[in-house]
Parts: structure tokens; C-alpha cells; sequence
């Protein structure tokens, strides 16, 4: 939905941190498993990115505390068996809170979201 260029290959940043990707709004995919605080994410600029008007997905989310704030989306895996995830997703802010209300009434209305 983001529309970010087909020779764009998405992946995880696990060593450097942060990847950014061009699309009709820029996504920054971070990875904080490596990081232990406020002063690394100093560091690597993730308080500019938080600013931006962009997608961010954080992985390893829980790291930041309560440095995580405002209007967010979190999808929050469970692996229940072997080949098996249970995806909760939860709305902060009242952005988040009616983006989860309008992916609830798509589902409801029988819509397949890819």
C-alpha cells in the first residue's frame, strides 16, 4: 500500500539498524534488537525519524519504554505451534485506535487484506 518500488527487496536491518525505502510515504524498518537504551537511539537518529511524516516499523518495539508514544499501530506476534502465529493488533492514539476499527469492519465485511 505504500507503494515502494518493486526492485526495493525489504529486509530485516538487523545490522544496520535502519533501512529506508522510497513510496508514496517513505518506511523506515528498524530493527532495536542490538540496542540496550535512550542513548543508542539517540545515536542512530530515531527520535528525527519518530518526527517524520512516515511509516515506521520497529521491530523489538518493546525496547524503547515509554519513549514510545503517540498514534501507533502495534501488531504483536504469538507463535502458538510450530507453523502457527497469532497476530494481535493493538491502536494507540486516536489515529491507531480507528485504523484497527476500519481493518475490523473490512474484516467483518468480508474483505481479504494483502
Amino acid at each position: 500500500g505504500l507503494e515502494v518500488p518493486a526492485e526495493y527487496y525489504i529486509t530485516s536491518p538487523t545490522f544496520t539498524l535502519i533501512n529506508e525505502y522510497p513510496g508514496r510515504l517513505p518506511l523506515f524498518h528498524v530493527d532495536l534488537y542490538r540496542l540496550d537504551g535512550a542513548s543508542d537511539f539517540e545515536e542512530i537518529g530515531l527520535d528525527e525519524i519518530l518526527q517524520d511524516q512516515a511509516v515506521i516499523a520497529v521491530e523489538w518495539a518493546d525496547k524503547m519504554g515509554d519513549a514510545l508514544s503517540g498514534d501507533r499501530l502495534s501488531l504483536e506476534f504469538e507463535i502458538t505451534a510450530d507453523e502457527v502465529r497469532k497476530i494481535a493488533l493493538i491502536g494507540y492514539g486516536q489515529n491507531g485506535i480507528d485504523l484497527v476499527k476500519a481493518l475490523e469492519t473490512k474484516l467483518k465485511a468480508g474483505a481479504v487484506l494483502k
